[in-house]
């Protein structure tokens, strides 16, 4: 509510800037908003932060998942060196902070497969703590722009909630002739948890597109070739209707 320093404050205190905020976000921007939050000055007192994740499915300065490994913004730990699923590595741009060491971030997370960038920013033009000019930021997009086609730039929330999903999910699937049907569950109770999923399934060498259906969602996919190997990628929500992949210009397998 009023931006304090959380680690000096008493219970009483602390629950209520954490109730209170909480409940105005609810109040204005509703549920979907209430998922995620960032203590104030990026605090990583252990009390404070496991008094907000009581209340919040989602801190941003501390991830206590067993399979995440959590790099905060002063760690000077290599993110690459981890053999954990994921690496949340958050990193703070100030004002001294030069553009190429910025963009070598994007460099380093693109050479491993595991890492999260998290970048924070705490203000723009002068305004704010440590601000960068509006060129440098745009400089930094514009390179993550050029490499979209490898990146997935996301919210805080969904990449937090796609980690999770997946690590929680369970995949069945049953062949019928030019058929699949693809069975996703995933064992997280709380309902915001319905981010759709990538899931790969491999198919019959002979397919050449896929028709995947779930509900109401229809999409048809390329069938993809890998050393002799066929498969296609699609999405899925977790915990919805049974997905279906259906051939489509299929040829006699050989």
């Amino acid at each position: 509510m009023t931006h304090p320093r959380l680690a000096v404050l008493d219970d009483a205190n602390l629950i209520y800037e954490l109730e209170k905020s909480r409940q105005d976000i609810l109040d204005h921007l509703g549920y979907k908003h209430t998922f995620s939050v960032e203590c104030p000055f990026g605090t990583e007192d252990r009390r404070a932060v496991n008094f907000a994740l009581q209340r919040y499915q989602l801190a941003r300065n501390y991830m206590p998942d067993s399979f995440v490994e959590d790099l905060d913004r002063g760690s000077t730990a290599d993110p690459t060196a981890s053999r954990k699923e994921y690496v949340r590595w958050q990193r703070g741009a100030v004002t001294k902070t030069p553009i190429e060491l910025i963009k070598s971030w994007v460099d380093k997370s693109l050479a491993a497969g595991n890492v999260w960038l998290v970048m924070v920013s705490h203000g723009v033009d002068g305004i704010g703590w440590e601000p960068k000019t509006h060129s440098e930021i745009n400089e930094y997009l514009a390179y993550m722009k050029s490499k979209e086609n490898k990146l997935w730039i996301a919210t805080f929330q969904d990449v937090a909630k796609y980690m999770r999903e997946r690590m929680h999910a369970d995949v069945r699937w049953y062949a019928d002739g030019n058929a699949i049907t693809v069975v996703l569950r995933q064992s997280l109770t709380d309902l915001s948890y319905d981010l759709p999923l990538t899931l790969k399934t491999s198919v019959p060498s002979g397919w050449e597109r896929v028709a995947v259906r779930q509900g109401g969602r229809s999409q048809v996919v390329p069938v993809v070739q890998d050393q002799g190997h066929s498969y296609v990628l699609y999405q899925a929500v977790p915990n919805g209707e049974v997905v279906t992949l259906a051939a489509l210009g299929a040829t006699p397998s050989r």
